[in-house]
Order: C-alpha cells, then sequence, then structure tokens
C-alpha cells in the first residue's frame, strides 16, 4: 500500500498543539510515559478534529521537545531578563544539598516586563558528599551561563 507524502507531514497547528500538550506535561509534572502514548486519547476525544488525528507526541518524542525545544528556550529568556536587571538574588536550599546532593538554583528579580519580583529556577547540580569550598565552586559552576557581575571577591 502505498501512502501519501502529507500523511508523514504535521501542520504548525499540530506542533502547537504537541507543544502546549508537552508544556501542560512539565506544570502538570507528568512523566514522559505518562504524558506520551496520547494520540488515541486526543482522536477519541475530538474525532473531527484534523490537528488531534495528527498528533504523534509518545514518550521519546515529549521528552525531546521539552528538553531541546522548550528548556533552552526559557533558559534563554531568563538570562535575557537577568541581563536587564542591575541587581538579582541567587538561592539554594542547604537542606536539599545535605539530604538529597543537589543544590538547585533559584534567582529572584525584578522582572521589568511584570513589574513584580520573579522566583525562577536557574539550573541543578549534582554534588554528592561536599565541603563548604566544594558548595561555592559548584555554585559559581551554576553561575556560568548568567554573564553578569557576581559582585563578590574572591574568596
Amino acid at each position: 500500500m502505498v501512502q501519501k507524502l502529507s500523511t508523514f507531514l504535521t501542520t504548525d497547528q499540530t506542533t502547537k498543539a504537541e507543544i502546549i500538550w508537552a508544556m501542560k506535561s512539565v506544570m502538570s509534572h507528568f512523566s514522559y510515559n505518562s504524558a506520551g502514548n496520547m494520540k488515541e486519547l486526543f482522536a477519541l476525544m475530538f474525532p473531527d478534529s484534523v490537528i488531534a488525528k495528527g498528533i504523534t507526541i509518545g514518550s521519546t518524542k515529549i521528552a525531546y521537545v521539552i528538553t531541546h525545544g522548550l528548556a533552552p528556550y526559557f533558559e534563554q529568556n531568563l538570562i535575557s531578563s537577568l541581563q536587564n536587571c542591575t541587581e538579582y538574588v541567587v538561592c539554594f536550599d542547604e537542606a536539599h544539598v545535605v539530604q538529597r546532593g543537589q543544590m538547585d538554583l533559584v534567582v529572584r528579580f525584578w522582572d521589568v516586563h511584570s513589574s513584580q519580583v520573579s522566583p525562577r529556577y536557574l539550573t541543578s547540580l549534582f554534588l554528592g558528599h561536599a565541603t563548604a569550598s566544594d558548595l561555592l565552586v559548584k555554585f559559581r559552576e551554576g553561575l556560568q551561563s548568567v554573564t553578569l557581575d557576581y559582585g563578590w571577591t574572591q574568596c
């Protein structure tokens, strides 16, 4: 059986629907497996929709969309916002470092677009057992993507 080329192409609307679903999956903390393989469900929910029938977002594809599509976009958006502000605070939960050996950096800054303080996740660093010197090294490593003056002197 010969299939038409159009069966292998997606429209901008289908891609948009897949991106929206990926964002919903992130915001709802769905696993890749639970967020993927929804083609049949969307087709059942919206039987008259060409877009729903065209969605092909399995667990692997949703992982790639989130990791290589959405994450870099939001990271660049955050870095751009930070470069437009003069002061910011970077925080991490030391209890989380002790319990899990993971330092999640969160940056808080004045967002000129929303006119409010905006707390945003920056990155995660994995430490294992670490000394105070190790924490400082990892902390600075986590700020490498932000090309701002850190405002500290060498320790």
